[in-house]
């Protein structure tokens, strides 16, 4: 931007930061048009309920992420996340 975004105001503001929850496998739903395999993308929005993992767990698990992220992923092995 060639100057700061002013926030505040009925439709603007900040998104407050939320840690990680402390309790494992915490469900959350994630939805996104990303590939579907390694040579194809969705036209579709697509949808998909995944585990929050705690930090040592996602460590336990050998997946990695980094500090400004959580960790998730499909227990089921139903969806995998690509990068």
């Amino acid at each position: 931007l060639d100057e700061p975004l002013q926030l505040g105001g009925p439709f603007i503001d900040s998104i407050p930061y939320k840690p990680a929850p402390n309790n494992i496998l915490c469900p959350c739903e994630i939805a996104g048009w990303g590939r579907i395999n390694e040579h194809q993308s969705s036209l579709h929005l697509r949808w998909t309920t995944v585990s929050v993992l705690s930090p040592s767990e996602c460590k336990a698990r050998y997946a990695e992420h980094r500090r400004n992220e959580f960790c998730a992923m499909d227990m089921t092995k139903k969806t995998s996340m690509m990068e």
